[in-house]
């Protein structure tokens, strides 16, 4: 296959991807790191269906909630408080969901780039951790107002109630 022929394919498979609304992501995201993966899934497999693809969006989301947990523990840990038992929960592929549901103490993981799934286990992790004892963490120290996680940019950070960004989430997800 010539080589246009197969970006136009490859073009086309991300085109029923985004318009799948089982799919829940933007096959088309900025992050390269989304791009390459979802490539080499199309040139190790060619274009596959949803219950095909199902496994490795799963794979690549438990990856990545695994990885983001354990960096937002050590955030934790390096604030002074107790790393909580955190729990991520996998339900495989079916009804009702196609793609199967990674969820980070009950926040469902919607991304399957690093820093949306960043965000979004950071929602989970931060319920959890003021729900027992209303810890309040993390906090902006110019307003001591709690701050919410957002992935925007393609950034994930903590906002501050007041209006403003206080920092990028964690800076090392390794």
């Amino acid at each position: 296959m010539p080589d246009d022929q197969y970006r136009h394919a490859f073009t086309r498979w991300l085109t029923r991807l985004r318009d799948d609304i089982e799919v829940h992501f933007n096959p088309f995201h900025r992050d390269p790191a989304v791009g390459e993966w979802l490539y080499s899934l199309f040139r190790d497999n060619g274009e596959m269906t949803t219950a095909h693809l199902a496994p490795h969006v799963m794979a690549r989301r438990t990856l990545l909630a695994e990885s983001s947990v354990a960096a937002l523990i050590r955030d934790i840990r390096a604030a002074g408080h107790r790393a909580p038992d955190i729990v991520i929960d996998v339900m495989e592929p079916g009804l009702p969901y196609s793609l199967g549901k990674i969820s980070v103490e009950g926040t469902h993981i919607f991304s399957v780039d690093a820093q949306g799934v960043l965000a979004e286990a950071a929602d989970g992790v931060q319920t959890y951790v003021a729900y027992p004892g209303w810890t309040v963490w993390p906090t902006c120290p110019a307003h001591r107002l709690g701050v919410h996680p957002s992935s925007t940019a393609g950034l994930a950070e903590w906002f501050c109630s007041a209006g403003h960004v206080l920092r990028p989430i964690c800076r090392d997800l390794s």
